[in-house]
């Protein structure tokens, strides 16, 4: 016996002895609820409600009761749910509805509100896994386990922000209320062992510390969901609380605490999903950032402003330390002439070069000093056509040194920035292909699943993917994309050969 078991008979006697609904079938138990309790959780954080996520959740996973509801004490929870629906369909007949609880024990209240969210926690669920079984799924539409589609029907009424519209022209006075959903901040996928991880975590855990607004962190596999949170306990310290409802069959109903990204990684997320772990103890999984629509649009945009500007004013120092290093090397006496007319050719065109381009110019510049072959064409001409150097002891001289601590400090006011698109794209991305984790792993899957066009574009160019190689399931990319609603992404798929069935 454990607790998730508990969960499934307590959904199963609901649904067959209270008159909430057939829950059990709807939600296709005894299958893994994982995604709607990591979902939930998040916006319970978010909610700072967290403590009526673990009641309502101890309740839900317990095999007797001991509640007292009205005077009457209950060790069955479908006999005290009963009693709550029995006391509510008497509530028009009362002069005070609600008065009698109110006003007689504190804790029969709190056990009234309790039981009444459990039917919320329910249709929340159902909305996750199962929308078309609920109100909230309109004609052909299928959210498919979508947060941000669902989020309105099932947030807690303290992330809610209602707004109101007017239908047709600007004449018009038929208004509606529209409610906003969660705030996406972040949605990329990735893919590591324990130690990318760490690299790549570790920036991104630093740069939400800093927030002065709650976030959460959902993390996917394609077949299972994690939730963390990050809360600041001083200037250089947090914890971080990892929910996993596969928990439950340890009998472990709160999240997990954690003081350091290393222990968040080793023994919370490889651990929640080691049975997703592939050879060379790789990862693939999918990472989207959550705020609350109460922090409003236009705040979180004059936060992304200031850091934008910030992180250009960063980069636009890294430009004038390469021009001046390069200023000292060309000035220096210089064995080699050729090594001096590359240097100022290099430093002419970073004076001049975009600083969304700089990062770029100077990797490509370093591949073409060491005569390593590079998988894209340079994006800038370099010094001599881009031929590759032929200069004598160019690759182990002072100007390559000044490329590679430039490439360096680059890179690490990148990975500051990495919940930036291009930070990803110019970081992340492109060192995940660099060390080969790309090819033939669950990452083409994660993308797919997750939508990421773009992405999974890049990586149908690289021949050594194989776009039908499926998953240990047998499911192809495309039966993939096909399957979580990805048009774009299927059509290019076949466009690439790949077929959409299960291999």
């Amino acid at each position: 016996m454990n607790l998730y078991f508990n969960l499934y008979k307590n959904i199963k006697d609901i649904s067959e002895d209270c008159h909430w609904g057939n829950y059990y079938t709807a939600l296709g138990l005894p299958e893994g609820l994982c995604f709607g309790m990591a979902a939930m959780w998040g916006q319970a954080y978010l909610a700072d409600d967290l403590k009526t996520f673990y009641k309502r959740l101890e309740l839900l996973t317990s095999v007797t009761i001991n509640k007292q509801f009205d005077g009457i004490t209950y060790t069955r929870l479908t006999d005290l749910i009963n009693a709550v629906h029995n006391y509510e369909r008497q509530l028009p007949k009362r002069k005070l509805a609600g008065q009698v609880i109110t006003n007689r024990i504190g804790q029969e209240k709190e056990i009234y509100e309790l039981v009444i969210s459990i039917r919320a926690f329910l249709d929340g669920l159902l909305a996750y896994h199962q929308a078309k079984y609920t109100l909230v799924n309109g004609e052909g539409i299928d959210f498919n386990q979508n947060i941000l589609k669902t989020s309105p029907f099932v947030i807690n009424k303290e992330l809610t922000v209602v707004s109101q519209g007017i239908f047709g022209d600007q004449g018009s006075n038929v208004t509606y209320q529209k409610v906003s959903p969660l705030i996406e901040i972040y949605n990329y996928p990735f893919i590591g062992d324990k130690w990318d991880y760490c690299g790549f975590l570790k920036p991104l855990v630093d740069k939400l510390a800093k927030y002065q607004f709650r976030a959460y962190i959902k993390v996917s596999s394609i077949d299972h969901m994690v939730a963390f949170s990050i809360k600041p306990t001083s200037s250089n310290h947090y914890k971080l609380k990892l929910y996993d409802a596969n928990n439950l069959y340890r009998n472990q109903v709160e999240a997990v605490t954690f003081t350091d990204v290393y222990g968040l990684v080793n023994n919370g997320i490889f651990e929640a999903f080691d049975f997703n772990v592939e050879q060379n103890s790789l990862l693939a999984l999918n990472l989207s950032i959550y705020i609350s629509p109460t922090i409003g649009v236009d705040k979180i945009d004059a936060y992304e402003n200031a850091c934008r500007i910030k992180f250009q004013k960063k980069l636009d120092k890294i430009k004038l330390e390469i021009c001046n290093q390069l200023n000292k090397y060309i000035s220096s006496y210089l064995k080699w002439k050729n090594h001096k007319k590359r240097a100022i050719y290099t430093r002419d065109k970073v004076r001049t070069i975009d600083i969304n381009k700089l990062y770029n110019f100077i990797a490509d510049e370093k591949h073409i000093l060491r005569r390593e072959e590079n998988l894209n064409e340079p994006t800038e001409i370099h010094f001599n056509n881009n031929m590759p150097s032929l200069e004598n002891n160019l690759e182990k001289s002072a100007y390559m040194r000044i490329i590679e601590v430039s490439l360096k400090k680059i890179k690490a006011t990148y990975a500051g920035n990495i919940y930036d698109d291009r930070g990803y794209k110019e970081m992340l991305f492109k060192k995940i292909c660099s060390k080969g984790y790309h090819c033939n792993t669950d990452f083409l899957y994660i993308a797919c699943r997750n939508g990421h066009t773009e992405i999974v574009i890049e990586l149908l160019r690289h021949p050594e993917i194989e776009v039908n190689k499926g998953t240990n399931t047998g499911a192809t990319p495309l039966f993939i994309a096909r399957y979580n609603g990805r048009q774009e992404i299927s059509r290019a798929i076949v466009r690439a050969g790949g077929v959409g069935s299960l291999s």
